[in-house]
């Protein structure tokens, strides 16, 4: 098992596709979650079954980590057997309620967005990726998962954040 120095809380979940393929990490793919959570809620959500969904990491509203996945197992988070099973993955709590059909209103802490740089940080230092941070596509290092599905996720809150999130 392996994972994050950062992590506050280890609260391992059984949905996830065991371990990668090649297992070489590229991206990081942020997701928000669509609601107000402590990283202890988002384990009860992953752990109710009522999804079978997942995440390598959870980052509560208030900036506490924790990790769902261990890092060499591909989570369930992204719909995509590529993009989980080359990426390290973050479902973040935002700190208001927004629009769930546009992304708009969805904001964050400042605690929380701290955590996301620091983790994108640790996650690229530590398996060395190499690139260019954020492109604004599937080609930078920091990726979302609009970018990969029509959905509003990751919000327009965070999206609006990622040149500031990969400057740092």
């Amino acid at each position: 098992m392996s994972y994050s120095k950062l992590t506050d809380k280890y609260l391992p979940v059984p949905f996830h596709g065991g371990k990668r393929d090649g297992g070489t990490i590229r991206h990081i793919v942020l997701h928000h979650n669509a609601g107000i959570n402590t990283i202890d809620s988002l384990y009860e959500f992953f752990i109710s079954g009522l999804r079978k969904v997942s995440a390598t990491y959870g980052i509560g509203y208030d900036g506490k980590m924790a990790c769902y996945v261990d890092e060499e197992n591909r989570p369930y988070t992204t719909n995509g057997y590529y993009p989980d099973n080359d990426s390290i993955t973050f479902e973040i709590s935002n700190n208001a309620k927004g629009d769930p059909y546009s992304g708009k209103g969805w904001t964050m802490s400042d605690a929380t967005i701290r955590m996301v740089i620091l983790a994108c940080a640790d996650v690229i230092q530590r398996h060395q990726i190499p690139g260019e941070i954020y492109t604004g596509d599937t080609n930078g290092i920091i990726t979302t998962h609009r970018m990969y599905e029509a959905t509003a996720c990751p919000g327009d809150y965070l999206e609006s954040k990622l040149p500031y999130i990969a400057e740092e």
